[in-house]
């Protein structure tokens, strides 16, 4: 599923919110595979989406601890970085992809329908070369990444469910010791 249409000026979690990618999870239209083991490890864990500190938590998206936390700030730190570092891949993927279709690195001067097609062309194109690409010739993302600064939360997240809680701590604890 990819959602399309929402104006460059409007933030990440603003778009999730009011999108149909978040309604489409919570109503159980999309299939999201059951638990699984995480890598060499014997924790069980579900699938996630991965967000920034504006998003909600939820029990299928992980966002990074708060600076006031009783979390202790290692495992907090820990955390975070290898959270961040995640997220980088979904950066670098668009800007790889941004790099083939020059298209996408400025706005595109159509009227908004034709830039949805436009879009929805070009994400259906990578994803036919890539699988189509020889896995030694695929893109290799580096590990690195820099501090971003997320924007504030929105107050209706601030809460967040017990499971949503116990699903980050469960990755929290699999980050400390592997």
């Amino acid at each position: 599923m990819v959602d399309i249409g929402a104006y460059g000026k409007d933030n990440d979690a603003g778009v999730f919110d009011t999108g149909l990618f978040r309604r489409a999870i919570e109503c159980g239209k999309i299939k999201v595979p059951a638990k699984d083991f995480l890598p060499n490890s014997n924790i069980k864990a579900p699938f996630v989406l991965l967000g920034d500190s504006a998003f909600p938590l939820k029990t299928y998206l992980l966002k990074p601890f708060p600076d006031a936390n009783t979390v202790p700030v290692d495992d907090k730190d820990r955390f975070n970085y290898r959270l961040s570092r995640a997220r980088m891949v979904v950066v670098c993927s668009f800007g790889s992809i941004a790099s083939k279709f020059g298209i996408l690195s400025r706005p595109i001067a159509t009227d908004v329908d034709n830039a949805i097609h436009i879009v929805k062309a070009i994400t259906i194109i990578h994803n036919i070369s890539r699988d189509l690409e020889a896995p030694s010739n695929q893109t290799s993302y580096s590990t690195t990444f820099q501090r971003q600064q997320s924007l504030r939360r929105s107050r209706r997240y601030n809460a967040s469910t017990r499971e949503a809680l116990q699903t980050r701590d469960l990755f929290l604890n699999f980050f400390k010791h592997n």
